[in-house]
């Protein structure tokens, strides 16, 4: 009772689809054309991330402590507080978010491609332009007691500790407004 389906059967379906789409009012695009390319020239890849690889180098070289991040990531807020809570770092932490930067895919690329040991999440930390790893690696160069020697010996000033209720900042108590 059925007959198999033929070319010209298949192209009256597809043409009747068409038709009913435009009828209906939808939008119908014709699949696009490509040309024909030759593949990639060697070095191709390095010659299109050259300039995110100089921008990188460049944050780590300005930085003494780089941190490539996204803002919704919960690895690198864990970082972020673990350096500027934690340890107490007082002084300016670059912070590069990529997910803000336009460039940000091509410069994580540079930065995995810089950093050596193939580390392809965020973050991506660098402590006087040693590549240290990602949050897993920096938590546990802290919880070694490593991480705050280092921190120390690439020259970071550190938050003065408040444990002398003498060093304190005055408080208003007592200190009525005059009017």
């Amino acid at each position: 009772f059925f007959s198999p389906v033929t070319p010209a059967m298949s192209s009256l379906v597809l043409w009747l689809v068409v038709l009913l789409a435009v009828t209906l009012g939808l939008q119908v695009q014709a699949k696009p054309s490509f040309p024909e390319v030759e593949g990639p020239t060697k070095g191709s890849y390095d010659d299109l991330i050259d300039e995110n690889r100089m921008f990188v180098r460049g944050l780590i070289g300005k930085n003494k402590l780089m941190v490539f991040c996204k803002t919704w990531c919960t690895h690198c807020t864990a970082v972020k507080t673990l350096f500027e809570d934690t340890i107490g770092i007082d002084e300016f932490i670059g912070w590069h978010d990529l997910d803000k930067d336009r460039d940000g895919p091509w410069n994580q690329l540079a930065a995995i491609d810089i950093n050596e040991k193939d580390h392809r999440t965020v973050p991506m930390v660098w402590l006087d332009g040693e590549f240290l790893g990602g949050n897993d690696e920096v938590q546990a160069m802290h919880r070694a007691g490593e991480l705050l020697d280092r921190v120390k010996a690439a020259g970071l000033r550190l938050k003065k500790p408040r444990t002398d209720p003498a060093a304190a900042p005055p408080s208003n108590a007592g200190l009525q407004d005059e009017l």
